[in-house]
Order: C-alpha cells, then sequence, then structure tokens
C-alpha cells in the first residue's frame, strides 16, 4: 500500500472582511441569487446596508428629498398621504428638506400640521409653489424656528424632464476576492454550486473559489429541486465530487434515496471532521464493508445521526455506534422494530448519548414486524415528512 499523502499545510487565515463596506451592486447580486426567501430569514437583517425595513419609522428625525421624480410623479405629497401620516404622525421629525419637489402649498401645510417638534423646514424650487405662497406658508408655521423659503414659481420647463443618470460601469465579476465567491457559494450551497450556477465553468477565480473546502463543509443533497429525476449513479458521483472538495472539512451530510454503503464508507474514509449525518429512505447502506471502514476511520466529531426509514438492524447499529464515542443526537424513525428487551440494550449500551429516539409508527410496526424482510421493502413509495423535525447542524 501507498504511504497515506501528507496533510496539506495550514493556511493562513485571511483578515476579517467588513462586509458592510461592499458596493451596494455587488450585495445585490448575492440577494438575487439567494432568493427572497434567504434574505427574509436573515441575510437583510446582517447590517444596514444589504437590507432596507419597511417604511415604518416613528424614529425619523431628519428627512431631505432632492430631485425625486419618481416620487412626485405619484404625487408622493397628496390627501391620501395625509391621512396616512395622520394617523401614524412623524412625532420625532424635526427637520425637512425638500428640493426640486412637486408640491403644493395647501399640502405642504396639511403636512406640517403632523409634525409636533419640527424645528427646521427648507422648501427649495419647488413645483406649484411661488413666491407668493411663502407669507401663507410663514404664517401657517410660525412655530418653526428655521423656516428658508427659495421657490420662484419659473421652473416648471426646466424640470419638466429630469436629469438624465449617467449608466453605472459593468464590474467584472471574476476580480471580486476569493474569500467574497467563496462566501458566495457557501450562501447557495453546495448542490446549486455543483448543478445549477455551473460555477466551475464561469471564469478561472470562480473555479478556484469552488475547490475551496468551505464550499463544501455543509453537503444537503436531501431534498433539492436540482437533483430531481437524476440517475442514483449521477447522484453518487455529485456527492463523492463534494467531499474530495471538501478536503477532510465535510461536516453536514444529508441524503435520500440515492445514497449507498459504498458512499456511505466514502464518506467515512475521507470526512475525519463529520458531525451531522442524516439518511432518508436509503437501502443496503449499513454492510460489514462499511462496519471494518468504521473501525479503521472512526467517525471521532459525529455528533448527531438521524436515520428515517433507512435499512438497518440493531446489531448494525451497535456496530455503527462504537465507533462514534462523542455522539449526542441520534434520532432512528421506521427503520427497525426492536423488543424491549433489544431497546434497553441499545440505550444502557450507549447511555452516554444524551438524546436517543427510536420509534416506528403503528403501521410500521404492523407490516414490517418480527416477520418482516427488508427486501421486500418498497422504498420508492415511502417518501419521508419533509416537515418533520431535524436537527439544526448549526446548533452543534
Amino acid at each position: 500500500m501507498d504511504a497515506a499523502a501528507p496533510p496539506p499545510s495550514a493556511l493562513e487565515e485571511p483578515p476579517a472582511r467588513d462586509w458592510s463596506l461592499l458596493p451596494l451592486d455587488m450585495l445585490a447580486s448575492v440577494f438575487v441569487r439567494l432568493s427572497a426567501v434567504d434574505v427574509l430569514r436573515g441575510a437583510g437583517l446582517a447590517c444596514a446596508a444589504p437590507g432596507s425595513k419597511p417604511p415604518r419609522s416613528p424614529s425619523l428625525t431628519t428627512l431631505r428629498l432632492v430631485y425625486c421624480w419618481k416620487i412626485h410623479n405619484w404625487k408622493v405629497f397628496n390627501a391620501q398621504l395625509d391621512g396616512v401620516i395622520t394617523k401614524s404622525p412623524l412625532s420625532k421629525l424635526r427637520s425637512l428638506e425638500l428640493d426640486n419637489i412637486d408640491l403644493l402649498v395647501e399640502e405642504l401645510i396639511a403636512i406640517l400640521e403632523n409634525r409636533p417638534v419640527l424645528e427646521v423646514l427648507t422648501v427649495r424650487d419647488c413645483l406649484g409653489m411661488d413666491e407668493e405662497d411663502e407669507p401663507v406658508l410663514r404664517a401657517k408655521c410660525a412655530r418653526i424656528k428655521t423656516l428658508t423659503y427659495d421657490c420662484v414659481g419659473d421652473l416648471w420647463m426646466d424640470a419638466a424632464t429630469p436629469p438624465v443618470q449617467e449608466e453605472p460601469p459593468a464590474r467584472d465579476w471574476s476580480l471580486l476576492p476569493l474569500d467574497v465567491l467563496c462566501s458566495v457559494f457557501v450562501m447557495l450551497g453546495a448542490v446549486d454550486v455543483l448543478t445549477v450556477m455551473g460555477a466551475g465553468f464561469v471564469c478561472r477565480s470562480w473555479l478556484e473559489a469552488a475547490k475551496l473546502p468551505d464550499v463544501w463543509r455543509v453537503v444537503d443533497m436531501e431534498n433539492h429541486d436540482a437533483l430531481l429525476g437524476k440517475d442514483e449513479s449521477v447522484l453518487c458521483m455529485m456527492a463523492k465530487a463534494a467531499v474530495d472538495r471538501s478536503d477532510g472539512q465535510l461536516r453536514v451530510f444529508a441524503g435520500m434515496r440515492f445514497v449507498s454503503h459504498e458512499l456511505v464508507k466514502y464518506i467515512v474514509e475521507r470526512s475525519p471532521s463529520l458531525t451531522t449525518l442524516r439518511l432518508v429512505s436509503c437501502s443496503d447502506v449499513f454492510s460489514k464493508p462499511l462496519t471494518r471502514a468504521m473501525r479503521e476511520s472512526p467517525l471521532m466529531e459525529l455528533r448527531s445521526l438521524e436515520l428515517d426509514k433507512a435499512y438497518i438492524t440493531v446489531e448494525e447499529l451497535t456496530d455503527f455506534l462504537d465507533n462514534c464515542p462523542v455522539l449526542e443526537v441520534l434520532r432512528v424513525w421506521n427503520c427497525f422494530v426492536a423488543n424491549d428487551e433489544e431497546e434497553h440494550a441499545l440505550r444502557s449500551k450507549f447511555a452516554r448519548i444524551k438524546t436517543m429516539t427510536l420509534e416506528c409508527d403503528e403501521e410500521f410496526r404492523f407490516r414490517y414486524g418480527s416477520d418482516f424482510e427488508w427486501d421486500d421493502y418498497d422504498f420508492e413509495h415511502h417518501v419521508p415528512d419533509f416537515e418533520d423535525e431535524r436537527t439544526d447542524p448549526g446548533s452543534l
């Protein structure tokens, strides 16, 4: 046997990056690829730059609007908005500045009636207002300490067309730092990188980022639309490619149906950092070759094992658990029907496991009792409920 290759040299940890300073177009492109659901689940709440909260700001103290053409086209300062503000006054607004806004003095006065602590008001070059409106405004707003008014009433022709904005220069995404690309790929997930996105075929920098082990620490192939209809052999090849790219840093793996004992053996032998393993509706997974591999390469970091409708006997499960010394969570659902004596022996032998759940529903117990042969089990028509509670890898 060839001598084992020496472990790769440790890479220096890159300096921390302040993600809030990334350009907004870059962040927006990242969020588009994550989908609205992912942004709502947390990405948009990370810092001020990535997302913005809905327009409900009772603590607003300063508002400045300049050349807001899209706003004035909708007549933002109209009776409808005034009604909304009357119900929810900006009680803390102290400074309001309006520059080149389509606004009538009557509308502005109606708005200001609901600004109890406003101290500074600046009105400049607003369409629909002229010199004759200034004394009316000052008389109605005598309580405002500083009122600046500069509307001459002859801006209609000049303001009819909004100023032309230059198109921002195109961004060369291939120049993004590798750590930024790596973080994007991590958020997308291993399956998207392998299938939908095709990151390895875009440019050299994306190819390099897709090879970084950080991208492959979590490989969830249990329930993904991109995997539907693919042959089991193809799925196994994809899983092996993800394991190889993880370079021994795979921490979470989840698979459904296609996972075989040969693939589990492949994962065990190459993933010393594995902490979470979840298998759903997988037949012929636990075998003697796997048991031997476990003895040679025990999962010293595995803390959570979930088996749902997976082919395993009490004896095989015992052999597997013998090689998981720090396991804390074990959930076995509809995998075997154990009698009271077997279950008691299993719990006694592995009392170190903090949470052990061994369950099967009445239908499974009735159909697959002591006389049941696993070769007769129809995995194709026994799809698990994906709403079942599962262990959160992030909590381990």
